[in-house]
Parts: C-alpha cells; structure tokens; sequence
C-alpha cells in the first residue's frame, strides 16, 4: 500500500481570495479553541463526562513575504477594522484536492496583522484567521 501527499494539492480560500504563495514548513495549521469533552469526578469515583460547544478554532497561514496574497489579506483587514459590522468577516475553506480533508467556517476573520522583519531572505508572514466555528473532517488519501 502506498499513499502520496502533495502539498501543492491544498486549497486555502478566505473571503473569496484564493490565497496562493505559501511559505516552506507549516503552511497551514488549525487549532481548536478547546477539547470537545471535559470530564470531572465525584468524591466516589463516579465520573461524568461534559459536552463541549465551543467550536471556535485558529487557521494560522504561513506566507512567503513576497506572495500577493499578502496585499488582499492586509485589504481586508484595514477594511475591517476601518468599518462597522464585521466587513472582513468572510467564509473560510481549505480542501486537501488529492485527500478528503476539508475544514469550513462559514463566518471567519482576521484576528490581527502578522508580525514582520526583513532579512537577507524573504521570511514568512503568518496571518491567524479566527473562525466562530469550524466544520472539521481530517481525512486521508487514497491509495496509489
């Protein structure tokens, strides 16, 4: 059995922008606000298990400096943060093409400018897209 995984199979859309220019190592990551179970134990060992229904979640995407995508990112975001009522709130969707993962977040936005520095080599602008929840399905790929 054998199964392939290509990175240039992925596709990050936010608000309508196809975002393109990933910078090398983690290009995207997705992390959950909290678990989806908790659990507590009483004084007799009895345990009881609490749902969860926070779903809120953070998509950082990594950028090399010199990716256009930069410039629609940073459009958003001022507009954002320049007008009322969440102008840069904006769906959020990224396909594995060659696999069957897939996350969705219908109302999703940025949380804050990435830092930046300036070095001999271009280096990386990592933008965090906070989504109010997100629909997750970590699939695999199939067999070659």
């Amino acid at each position: 059995m054998l199964k392939t995984y290509d990175p240039n199979q992925k596709d990050v859309i936010f608000a309508g922008y196809l975002l393109k220019g990933f910078a090398d190592g983690s290009m995207v990551s997705v992390s959950s606000e909290g678990p989806g179970f908790e659990d507590a134990v009483g004084v007799d060992g009895e345990v009881t298990r609490v749902r969860k229904h926070d779903r809120r979640h953070t998509v950082t995407v990594s950028l090399m400096q010199t990716s256009e995508s930069n410039d629609d990112l940073s459009a958003l975001y001022a507009a954002d943060r320049d007008a009322a009522n969440g102008s840069g709130v904006g769906a959020l969707r990224i396909v594995d093409r060659s696999g069957t993962t897939i996350f969705e977040a219908a109302k999703a936005w940025i949380q804050n400018d990435p830092d930046a520095s300036f070095e001999a080599t271009p280096t990386a602008r990592e933008w965090e897209i906070r989504c109010a929840s997100l629909s997750v399905n970590h699939g695999s790929n199939p067999d070659d």
